[in-house]
C-alpha cells in the first residue's frame, strides 16, 4: 500500500513539474526546439551583457601575427510581437542581432530593420543539413547542432557548429562559426590556403574569452 502511494506521489510530483516547466524539461533532454529560433539566442543575455572577444590573424612569417582584443556589450533589447531586437555596441559600432520568430531567423544588421544585405546567422529548422546563402553565393551549413567546444571562456557542450562556403573565394579554405545557446558567439575560424594568400596568412578569428554578465 504504502509502495502504491509513493509511486502515485511521484507520478503526481512529475505532472506538476511537467506543467510548470515543461519547456525547460523538454530542452534539458532534447534540446531547444528546432523550430523555435528564440530558444536559440541565450535567455541570460540581459542589456549590460559584455562578451570578451580576442581577434587573431596568423602567418607564415610570424613577424606579420596580429592580435587584438574586442568588447561587445548589449546596450537595448527591444521586444516586440514578431521579433527581438537586440542592440549592442562593438568596440564602438553599433550592431544588431534581430531575432525574428516569425520567419525563423536570427539576423545580424547594421540598423533595427531587416534587408537583403543583413547577415542570417541561424535559421530553422535547426538541425544538421539545413542551408541557406548570405550576398548570393555564400552558402551556409549547420554541421552540427551539439557540438562540444572549448574557448578561453569555458567549454560548451551545446554548440551549432556552421560550415561557410562560396565559389567566388580563391584564397579561402573553410570558415567555421560556432554559436551556443548559453554562451552566443563563440567565435569563427577562417582558413586559408598560405601560398597564394596575401602576405601567406594561415588563419583568422575571433575567440570568446569572458563573459560579464550584469
Amino acid at each position: 500500500m504504502k509502495s502504491i502511494r509513493r509511486a502515485a506521489t511521484i507520478i503526481l510530483l512529475f505532472a506538476v513539474i511537467l506543467l510548470l516547466g515543461s519547456c525547460n524539461i523538454l530542452q534539458m533532454f532534447f534540446g531547444p526546439d528546432k523550430n523555435d529560433i528564440s530558444a536559440w539566442w541565450p535567455k541570460d543575455f540581459k542589456v549590460g551583457t559584455r562578451l570578451s572577444y580576442r581577434y587573431y590573424e596568423t602567418y607564415t612569417d610570424s613577424g606579420y601575427n596580429y592580435e587584438e582584443n574586442i568588447i561587445v556589450e548589449i546596450t537595448d533589447i527591444d521586444e516586440r510581437e514578431t521579433r527581438t531586437i537586440i542592440k549592442t555596441s562593438e568596440d564602438g559600432a553599433i550592431v544588431y542581432y534581430i531575432i525574428d520568430k516569425e520567419n525563423g531567423k536570427l539576423i545580424k544588421s547594421t540598423d533595427s530593420s531587416v534587408d537583403d544585405n543583413d547577415e542570417v546567422v541561424l535559421k530553422t529548422p535547426v538541425e544538421e543539413g539545413t542551408t541557406w546563402y548570405n550576398w548570393t553565393n555564400t552558402r551556409y551549413e549547420i554541421d552540427n547542432v551539439k557540438e562540444n567546444k572549448t574557448v578561453e571562456a569555458g567549454t560548451f557542450d551545446d554548440v551549432v557548429v556552421l560550415k561557410v562556403s562560396d565559389p567566388d573565394w580563391t584564397t579561402i579554405t573553410s570558415v567555421n562559426l560556432y554559436i551556443s545557446t548559453t554562451g552566443g558567439n563563440l567565435g569563427w575560424v577562417q582558413k586559408y590556403d598560405s601560398s597564394v594568400s596575401y602576405y601567406g596568412i594561415m588563419e583568422n578569428g575571433i575567440e570568446l574569452q569572458d563573459i560579464d554578465k550584469p
